[in-house]
């Protein structure tokens, strides 16, 4: 473009500007009012809002509070609530005012339960009397579940960052309650609050058998961690096979067969030599293993070493090279698995067992054909030597700031005996209470995967015996 043309136009962009064809930035603004992005405003103590004044230049605006024990707001306009009333927070502009009235409310508490699964959620929604609509009281409840999907123990990892910061974090992002695996219960003592300190007395806990509370104290004696679950280990194994070899299936004679070592490395002999080698006592190494965990879930090697050598030399394991949780473990569920006993408690029945019988279609429903599956083809009995086996147990964390609702949900979940006996009956699991199993004993529950035994009879007398 020529200098004459360039010229040319910035004199007609001069005159249209005098004449007010191209209107400026500041009369812009002028033609539109200055208005809050809020005149009316909820908070929580705690929470923050971002006022702003339209149409006005930011750095003219003066902001001020009417209470600011009630709401404060900075230079730049950003209010907090402080504590519950009203106040009226004022935008100053070019001599007018322009205000909004905030109602600031008192901040919800809330109880943070934390866990890998929805089994405390459950328990607490179906089974704590105070629970209603997601509240205990006028605390909001809210459940946080990491799960472990992704193996490497994602879940711990979590447990222990939260717990890391625990008692400094602001109070409703505390962790007010958790749960732990009894192999790991030692682990997170240190940051649990000791029972008694909840209130929760030994007559609230008298119904809790021995072994559960054993599990749940520290190495100084203080107690840290309560259960609602009993999960002695007896041998489940197959009828069939038992009447094949021994002549019975009946759980009292066979269990004599089992109860010691002696004894049971001559049952398993009986059972190669008879079934010409066809059946063997165990799948797995693992199988064996359980028999010689601690009360922490560690193994007492150099006894199991001993005794796994033994077995695999004498060939009474079927697959002496694999594991638990595989397809070859699952494989001697089956009809024809070949194998004559898992060594479990009552969830390894119902949850593992069952499901491997070949007689459950995908959504849970059992369909038993004789000949076609093994449902029903189980009891259980003694062993040469009984240890608990999985559990949950529910600890009070340490900076909790609603240590009052945490002690009520555990004494009600853990220690009622009422409670107890519905949970167990939903989830056909044995429960930690010596009332309770009386009564499920008393009821002569029926297991229908073990062949209709009085299973809660049978576990009853393993929680009573067990100690650590």
């Amino acid at each position: 473009m020529s200098k004459k043309r360039i010229l040319a136009v910035a004199m007609a962009m001069a005159l249209a500007l005098s004449a007010g064809v191209i209107p400026s930035t500041t009369d812009s603004l002028a033609a539109k009012k200055p208005a809050l992005n809020k005149k009316n405003l909820q908070l929580k103590v705690g929470e923050k809002f971002k006022f702003k004044l339209k149409n006005a230049k930011a750095s003219k605006v003066k902001w001020s509070t009417s209470n600011k024990k009630i709401v404060t707001v900075s230079t730049k306009g950003l209010a907090k609530g402080k504590k519950a009333g009203t106040a009226q927070i004022t935008a100053r502009y070019k001599y007018k005012n322009y205000t909004c009235k905030v109602k600031v409310k008192a901040k919800t508490k809330v109880l943070n339960i934390l866990s890998w699964n929805d089994e405390m959620k459950d328990r607490v929604e179906d089974y704590y009397s105070k629970y209603k609509d997601g509240k205990i009281g006028k605390v909001e409840v809210n459940f946080i579940i990491e799960s472990n999907e992704g193996g490497n123990y994602n879940y711990i990892k979590k447990l222990n960052n939260y717990l890391a910061k625990n008692e400094s974090a602001d109070a409703n992002d505390r962790i007010d309650m958790f749960l732990t695996e009894q192999e790991f219960v030692w682990d997170y003592f240190s940051s649990a609050i000791p029972v008694s300190e909840l209130g929760i007395t030994d007559s609230d806990m008298s119904e809790m058998y021995d072994f559960t509370k054993q599990i749940g104290t520290d190495g100084t004696g203080v107690l840290r961690g309560l259960t609602w679950q009993s999960n002695p280990c007896g041998l489940i194994y197959r009828r069939s096979y038992a009447k094949q070899i021994f002549g019975t299936d009946d759980p009292e004679v066979i269990g004599e067969k089992m109860s010691d070592w002696g004894k049971f490395m001559e049952a398993c002999d009986t059972i190669k030599t008879r079934s010409g080698g066809e059946i063997s006592m165990f799948s797995t190494p693992d199988d064996l293993e359980q028999m010689f965990k601690n009360r922490y879930g560690a193994t007492e090697n150099e006894q199991f070493n001993a005794a796994k050598n033994l077995m695999n030399e004498s060939g009474y394991i079927k697959n002496p090279d694999s594991a638990m949780w595989t397809s070859a473990w699952d494989e001697g569920m089956s009809v024809d698995g070949k194998v004559f006993a898992y060594y479990g408690p009552l969830w390894l029945a119902n949850f593992v067992i069952a499901p491997g019988t070949g007689a459950m279609d995908g959504d849970g429903n059992v369909n038993h054909v004789d000949g076609q599956d093994s449902y029903g083809d189980w009891a259980v009995c003694r062993a040469p030597q009984t240890v608990n086996w999985g559990g949950s147990w529910i600890m009070a964390a340490k900076g909790t700031d609603n240590a009052d609702i945490v002690a009520d949900i555990m004494k009600e979940i853990t220690c009622d005996q009422d409670v107890l006996v519905m949970a167990a009956k939903d989830y056909v699991a044995n429960v930690n209470g010596k009332k309770a199993g009386d009564i499920l004993t008393a009821e002569q529950v029926k297991c229908p995967v073990l062949g209709d035994q009085d299973a809660y009879a049978f576990f009853q007398k393993l929680s009573l015996e067990l100690k650590y």
